[in-house]
């Protein structure tokens, strides 16, 4: 569904603005959550409703790195509110 890492133990949803994340190396800014798009019911109709609230996270990159299956995933600062 054009992800370009999927992880799994760690929710992103609703994941507050600026707050930083490391996977292996590389050191990733939450901008904002992902709304599911008509594109998704093309694949499979009701699949957008479906997976509402759960779709995914958009961060940018802060520090590059290479990303390979298996590294660890974790929360290293998140914004004072």
């Amino acid at each position: 569904m054009r992800e370009n890492i999927v992880i799994a133990g760690l929710l992103l949803a609703g994941t507050t603005p600026q707050t930083r994340l490391s996977v292996g190396p590389v050191e990733m800014e939450v901008t904002t959550d992902c709304a599911p798009c008509e594109y998704i019911d093309s694949l499979r109709p009701g699949l957008q409703h479906q997976i509402k609230g759960r779709r995914g996270t958009l961060c940018r990159v802060i520090r590059g790195g290479v990303v390979k299956v298996g590294d660890a995933v974790a929360l290293i600062r998140q914004p004072r509110v």
